[in-house]
């Protein structure tokens, strides 16, 4: 056998590279094309497709990318991209870089002042800075505001964190409580 048909047989049984740089580099083609609700809300499209490979920091790193691709980003779906790189980092196990993605979505401009949102990613930051107290006074502010719906499924969630304060953030998000 040649070496070179050595090597076709080992493409055919190993098939195409599916390893997250690879993946990555193939989504950042794509991305820009996208919109908004196809690359940030749409099941196995844009971020979500590496995510669930699961390629968590490539998948944060496609949101920056797309995020400095598309000057046509409204301030609420900035926040939330900003929010979704920050889960990404935070499930990757790489708390810097979630933090300063969260900061970037600390504040919404087009949520209502009931909806307690910048409380809730406040929480999350204390959650991956190890601060139990700053963690428990946002989820308390959340809690004080649970009339509103919003805040009620974000306040499961803090409280999973909560509860699970000395585990890992992707263990702790996952958890039944």
């Amino acid at each position: 056998m040649t070496f070179g048909l050595a090597l076709t047989l080992l493409a055919l049984t190993t098939g195409p590279d599916y390893s997250c740089p690879v993946m990555l580099a193939e989504a950042k083609r794509t991305a820009p094309t996208m919109t908004y609700r196809e690359f940030d809300q749409t099941e196995d499209q844009g971020w979500r497709r590496l995510a669930g490979q699961p390629c968590l920091a490539e998948a944060a790193d496609l949101i920056d990318f797309y995020r400095a691709n598309r000057a046509d980003l409204g301030p609420s779906s900035k926040v939330n991209l900003s929010f979704h790189a920050g889960q990404l980092q935070a499930m990757a196990g790489n708390y810097a870089e979630a933090i300063k993605r969260f900061r970037g979505a600390e504040v919404n401009p087009s949520v209502p002042p009931e909806f307690k949102w910048s409380e809730y990613v406040r929480a999350t930051i204390a959650f991956l800075q190890h601060d139990a107290e700053e963690l428990v006074r946002n989820r308390d502010l959340i809690a004080d505001a649970g009339s509103f719906g919003p805040n009620q499924s974000n306040l499961k969630v803090v409280d999973r964190l909560v509860a699970n304060f000395e585990r890992p953030y992707k263990e702790a998000i996952a958890a039944e409580k």
